[in-house]
């Protein structure tokens, strides 16, 4: 166990880490090749810079490409499910957290990482805005769990104007008061993903590899298993 961050709260970052990984797992062993929407144009022309020759080879992008793009965004949920153990107070509607310290009053959206579009932050500065003017005394606070100042996006940065960001190791300093909670989460996060096995035994690595060969065998009975005739009725005569 750390010894910085309280036990209880170890065990429940701990436990966001963790049911994150078996999400991920079970995503993984759901995926078929019916809900798998393949465009004939895009894989034509990134096949050969790919160096796709095979069934095998089509169907490692195909799973690969569908996980990295989910896990992203869900991983995003995750890391603010931790930031919200430290905020214990009941948020307003449309903010992620609120904290009070020293009698003062912190209203929070925290985000992942430090760049987002127009749509995503104009909501934000609509939201912190409006909290300030439902508690006049209290701090708006965009929170971003990874990153630095300088990495935060130019439209960010035209949104957010005055509103008090906390980006990174100072934003978990900010929400824990602790200095070392940054390193701390990143020791969790390490250790989870080096031990984490689902109730059969497998990694995210393994589900994935298991979901390849099975997407191989199902692509070779549909298109071919002469390789010729499978790229031609892929790209040529999917549909």
């Amino acid at each position: 166990m750390n010894e910085l961050i309280p036990r209880d709260i170890e065990i429940r970052i701990r436990d966001h880490l963790t049911s994150f990984l078996a999400r991920k797992i079970q995503a993984v062993r759901e995926i078929s090749v019916a809900d798998m929407e393949m465009n004939p144009f895009f894989i034509a022309a990134i096949r050969t810079q790919l160096a796709m020759k095979t069934q095998h080879d089509l169907a490692e992008w195909l799973v690969r490409q569908r996980v990295e793009r989910s896990t992203v965004t869900g991983f995003g949920n995750t890391l603010q499910n931790i930031a919200k153990e430290f905020c214990h107070e009941k948020p307003l509607t449309n903010l992620t957290a609120k904290m009070i310290r020293d009698g003062k009053t912190y209203n929070l959206i925290i985000k992942s990482g430090p760049n987002h579009n127009t749509h995503v932050a104009s909501g934000i500065q609509r939201s912190l805005l409006n909290s300030k003017k439902i508690e006049p005394d209290s701090v708006p606070v965009f929170g971003m769990c990874y990153g630095s100042r300088d990495s935060v996006g130019t439209i960010v940065k035209k949104y957010a104007g005055d509103i008090k960001q906390s980006v990174g190791k100072e934003f978990w300093e900010f929400v824990s008061r602790d200095a070392d909670c940054y390193g701390q989460i990143l020791k969790i996060a390490d250790e989870v993903g080096k031990h984490y096995k689902d109730s059969m035994g497998n990694s995210l690595d393994q589900a994935m590899e298991q979901k390849i060969e099975y997407v191989a065998k199902e692509l070779e009975k549909s298109y071919g298993r002469d390789l010729d005739v499978f790229w031609k009725n892929v790209v040529e005569d999917m549909y």
